[in-house]
C-alpha cells in the first residue's frame, strides 16, 4: 500500500562503501517479529537469471539492470525471517537519478544506490526519519541489511519477479517482491461486465498506478476514484472512494453496473498482453478490460 511520506527529522548522512555496515546498533541474526507468511519460494523453485555474481557484466548489461530494478519493491524477508505486517516495508528504486526511498517498517529512508560489474550493488548516503516505533527490531534489521548489501540476483516465482540482496559472504540479507502493476497501468475500454458485453458503449477507464488513481467515462458521466494495494497479496487491487458527475443519461443503468462492479474488484489477472481480467474476492471474473489504442 503506497504510503504518504512525511519527512520529520533526518539524521546526518552516513556514507556506505562496498560491503560496510549501516551505522545502527544491530547484531547479526536479530529476530524479526511477526508471523511467517507462505511466500512462493517455499513451494516453487527459484528460476534465477543466467549471470552469476562472479561474471563480468558489460555497461550495457548494467544499464539493463538499472531499468529492471526501477520501481517499487515490497520487502518480504530479512535474512531468514519473513515479514507479515499491515504496513509492509518497501523500497522504491529510481533508475534515472539512482536514488532510493522507502519505509523500513517504521521510518522513512532515502539515499543513493549504484550497480556495477559482477552484479554488485551499493547503497550510499542513507538518511532516515527518527520516529520511535513499537517494532524497532525489523527496522534495525532492514537498515543493517542495506548496509551489508554487496551483490544481488533476480528470480521469477509464479510469474512474480523477486530481488535478492546478499552480503559479502553470499548470505541473503534481503528479499523483495516487485509490484506487478505495469500490466494494468494505462487506458482501457470496458469490454465486459459480469458476462455482459460493453464493448460498444464507450465505457473507458484509466488506471494510473503511479498516482494510485482511477479515472474514466461511464458512457455518460466522468468517474474518479482511488486505487488501494495489498502488498502481501499477489495481483491484489481495489478501487475505493469512487465518485461520478451527476448528468442524467439515457442508459444510467450501465453506469450503475460499472460502479458496483468496480467496488467488488479484489484481484486482477493478465490473460493477454492487450486484456486484463478484474476479479472479486472469490476469483470470479467481474470486468474484462481491453487496452485502448490511443493512436487510433
Amino acid at each position: 500500500m503506497k504510503k504518504r511520506i512525511v519527512i520529520a527529522m533526518l539524521v546526518s548522512a552516513t556514507m556506505l562503501t562496498g560491503c560496510s555496515l549501516f551505522q545502527k546498533n544491530v547484531t547479526t541474526g536479530t529476530e524479526v517479529e511477526g508471523k511467517e507468511i507462505p511466500i512462493e519460494e517455499d513451494v516453487v523453485p527459484e528460476e534465477t537469471d543466467n549471470t552469476t555474481s562472479n561474471e563480468t557484466t558489460s555497461g550495457t548489461e548494467i544499464a539493463k539492470h538499472y531499468r529492471k530494478i526501477a520501481g517499487e519493491w515490497t520487502i518480504v524477508a530479512v535474512g531468514n525471517h519473513k515479514i507479515d505486517k499491515d504496513e509492509m516495508p518497501y523500497l522504491v528504486f529510481s533508475a534515472k537519478d539512482k536514488r532510493i526511498y522507502g519505509n523500513n517498517s517504521c521510518n522513512v529512508i532515502n539515499g543513493g544506490f549504484t550497480m556495477g560489474e559482477g552484479k554488485t550493488i551499493t547503497f550510499t548516503n542513507i538518511i532516515s526519519t527518527m520516529m520511535a516505533c513499537p517494532d524497532m527490531k525489523t527496522e534495525s534489521a532492514i537498515n543493517k541489511a542495506i548496509g551489508d548489501a554487496c551483490t544481488y540476483s533476480y528470480s521469477t516465482i509464479d510469474g512474480i519477479v523477486h530481488l535478492s540482496i546478499y552480503d559479502k559472504n553470499g548470505n541473503r540479507v534481503l528479499k523483495l517482491r516487485k509490484h506487478n502493476l505495469s500490466a494494468i497501468n494505462g487506458a482501457w475500454t470496458v469490454k465486459e461486465i459480469n458476462g455482459e458485453s460493453f464493448g460498444k458503449n464507450g465505457v473507458k477507464i484509466t488506471i494510473d498506478t503511479d498516482q494510485l488513481k482511477l479515472h474514466g467515462n461511464s458512457g455518460c458521466n466522468i468517474i474518479n476514484g482511488c486505487i488501494v494495494l495489498d502488498p502481501k497479496k499477489k495481483n491484489a487491487i481495489q478501487f475505493q472512494d469512487i465518485a461520478s458527475t451527476r448528468m442524467m443519461c439515457p442508459e444510467i443503468n450501465l453506469e450503475t453496473k460499472l460502479l458496483v462492479a468496480l467496488e467488488s474488484v479484489e484481484y486482477f489477472s493478465v490473460e493477454k498482453s492487450s486484456e486484463v481480467i478484474l476479479l472479486d474476492n472469490k476469483m470470479k471474473k467481474i470486468i474484462v478490460l481491453k487496452r485502448l489504442n490511443l493512436e487510433q
